[in-house]
């Protein structure tokens, strides 16, 4: 047989680098493998390119050195490939929640018998747009601790890193507030919420059975809600946990579904430092449309207070620019030549001080837009075509990313 080992060195601690010469040594003394390639990443989307280069017939099985975002990288190139080669996963990463969750081995013995044995088995994955996951996605209060933990805390901490940081954050995450509007399969409902998880496996940040009825193979991924809550909520929500009985706490919401449709969520996030000059009218804000599944709408949208809404009216123009954008998107997928949301000015449109693009969004809307004789603007069947065409979406996560409209104030 073949195999192809895709390490990623600077996964976890670097612990797993000691034993691959000893596992790639075994393997061709048992003669289980003829053939054996290495390729080592240097950076994010390596792993993910590479894999979009194999075919089915170079590899008998390849072998996932590194962590969970290894795992996901590979993924994500064997699916968009249509690569049917078998995975093996031999934890190298921080936490390694996926393949703890599969009970698959760290050590050498176990590892080679796993290859011996060759069982292998179908698993479940979860889909964001155009990206894929085998273990989780979330937002709110500590979801970012990952990308902030540097290489050498990993390297120098192991998973504790993670905790480290959380603590470091936790007076400024405890301010985290999100309006959560969910559709999961055929129930649909409300929430504010302070943190929320869509799970493939049960184990989460190292914390096991987080939400205790993942399965990789049941076809449905698991949400949990973490509700607002007080921090004394949160510290029995804790002690909840620890005793295997967070599940029926007044603070969470759990729920299974193969799909969760139009996640709409609004967040409360805290302002570093004050505006300073002109005055904000009420219909100015921060706005930005992500798309999960088949349509995250994530609006940050600012108050008269220089606060971020969270359960408050949302100014009319962000709101309904960002809804626009939604339909714009749907209208280019099936065919229809409509003009671009931001080129008003093309048009003839102007922004007012305190009416903003209200015009230019009425004619947009009611397809009044004068061009060349004719009427253009959405088709008004756009407006009862859902879901979208398909996920394919952009989407931007950073705020100083963000500036439409023109005349918004950016200062977080």
């Amino acid at each position: 047989m073949k195999c192809l080992f895709i390490i990623n060195p600077s996964a976890g601690t670097k612990t797993i680098q000691k034993k691959l010469d000893q596992i790639i040594g075994q393997m061709i003394l048992k003669k289980l493998v003829s053939t054996i390639d290495v390729f080592y990443t240097e950076k994010k989307d390596d792993a993910y390119q590479y894999c979009l280069k194999l075919k089915d017939d170079d590899y008998d099985f390849v072998v996932s050195v590194g962590g969970d975002g290894t795992v996901n990288e590979i993924i994500n190139g064997f699916i968009e490939n249509h690569l049917q080669t078998p995975l093996a996963i031999l934890p190298g990463g921080t936490v390694n929640d996926f393949a703890n969750h599969l009970h698959l081995p760290h050590d050498t013995d176990d590892f080679i018998q796993m290859i011996e044995d060759f069982q292998t088995m179908k698993v479940d994955i979860g889909k964001v747009n155009e990206h894929y996951f085998a273990n989780v996605i979330a937002g709110g209060m500590f979801s970012d601790i990952s990308f902030q933990v540097s290489k050498a805390d990993k390297e120098r901490f192991g998973p504790l890193a993670y905790y480290i940081s959380g603590i470091r954050q936790l007076p400024t995450q405890l301010h985290t507030s999100l309006h959560l509007k969910i559709t999961a399969d055929d129930q649909t409902f409300e929430e504010d919420a302070k943190l929320f998880i869509i799970t493939n496996t049960s184990q989460v940040g190292g914390f096991k059975d987080i939400t205790p009825h993942a399965n990789v193979q049941d076809g449905q991924l698991d949400l949990l809600i973490i509700k607002n809550c007080s921090t004394t909520d949160l510290i029995s929500l804790f002690k909840d946990y620890k005793l295997n009985s967070h599940e029926k706490s007044p603070f969470i919401t759990y729920v299974q579904a193969k799909e969760f449709d139009h996640i709409f969520i609004c967040a409360n996030l805290p302002l570093e430092s004050k505006l300073i000059g002109e005055d904000v009218s009420e219909w100015i804000g921060l706005g930005n449309m992500l798309y999960l599944g088949k349509g995250l709408s994530n609006i940050r949208v600012m108050d008269e207070n220089y606060q971020y809404a969270g359960k408050t009216t949302f100014p009319e123009e962000v709101y309904i620019h960002e809804f626009l954008h939604t339909l714009e998107r749907n209208a280019q997928e099936r065919g229809y030549d409509i003009p671009e949301l931001h080129d008003y000015q093309e048009y003839g449109y102007t922004e007012d001080r305190y009416f903003g693009l209200k015009q230019w969004y009425t004619d947009y809307m009611n397809k009044n837009i004068k061009y060349n004789g004719t009427l253009i603007g959405l088709p008004a069947e756009i407006f009862t075509s859902k879901p979208p065409k398909s996920e394919n979406f952009e989407f931007g996560t950073k705020l100083d990313l963000l500036d439409e409209p023109s005349n918004i104030i950016e200062t977080v």
